[in-house]
């Protein structure tokens, strides 16, 4: 065993709280699906399009929120005459197991046929003690 190994196998590995971070978020759906659905269903009969759902997180909020308990995100590349690296900042986490729970969510919504271009899974951390995912749908 090296290390590296170590990081990334085992109960405690970054491969495995993928997984199960995955799975958490596949199972986000299944218990929210009849909430949603009557959300769907309300901003249809109201003639919305675009609008966002928000309900509690499944995977613990120390998990979600990454380094320090803030939704971290990774600091700006240089980009199209912009430099990067000075504080800009780009709303993906760099926090892989958030990404694992959303990419759950994102598949879970396509197994509703609900398709990431018209639901856009997001960390809410509006405050310090909820932690909940905001469902942005374009339709």
């Amino acid at each position: 065993m090296s290390l590296k190994t170590d990081f990334f196998d085992g109960s405690t590995g970054l491969l495995t709280q993928c997984d199960d971070a995955f799975a958490a978020g596949q199972a986000f759906v299944t218990t929210n699906l009849t909430g949603i659905s009557t959300d769907l269903k309300t901003n249809a009969a109201s003639g919305f399009t675009n609008f966002t759902l928000n309900y509690p997180a499944t995977l613990g909020a120390t998990l979600l929120r990454g380094a320090n308990g803030h939704n971290a995100a990774s600091k700006c590349p240089p980009h199209n005459g912009h430099n990067g690296g000075t504080g800009g900042r780009h709303s993906q986490p760099n926090n892989q197991i958030l990404k694992a729970y959303l990419a759950g969510i994102q598949d879970g919504m396509a197994l509703q046929n609900i398709y990431n271009y018209e639901c856009a899974p997001q960390l809410n951390v509006t405050d310090s003690i909820d932690t909940t995912i905001d469902l942005v749908f374009t339709f």
